[in-house]
């Protein structure tokens, strides 16, 4: 039996999937982790090679650490599993869409009349 990725939390992750839920419940805790390189051991140890290849480069990419993180559990769900084997580590260095960025473009095209790239059209 493999042996559950642990939290200093307590919490335990049997699975890909407990380990992204443990990671939204306590993101400071999965940053520390992925910084330091133990989802990729952890990964490769219950026989998920590409998923840890993709965490290792995912770490070496320019962004912050909250949108690595944001990435990694993007990437753990298969929401860009297709998108990460096809580019260069070097390609992604945006960070993912954020609601208040959009909220506050919308803002700003109000008052100015300019509509920003993210915008929807009414």
């Amino acid at each position: 039996m493999t042996e559950p990725f642990r939290f200093s939390s307590g919490q335990l992750a049997y699975s890909v999937q407990e380990l992204v839920g443990v990671c939204q419940q306590f993101p400071q805790e999965g940053i520390t982790y992925l910084k330091r390189g133990d989802f990729e051991k952890w990964l490769a140890y219950i026989g998920e090679g590409e998923l840890s290849l993709k965490t290792q480069k995912l770490r070496q990419n320019s962004v912050n650490d909250t949108a690595k993180l944001t990435q990694f559990l993007e990437i753990c769900q298969g929401k860009q599993a297709d998108k990460l084997s096809s580019t260069q580590p070097s390609d992604i260095t945006s960070t993912p869409p954020n609601p208040l960025v959009n909220a506050l473009q919308s803002i700003l095209s109000f008052f100015t009349g300019k509509k920003s790239v993210s915008s929807d059209s009414n």
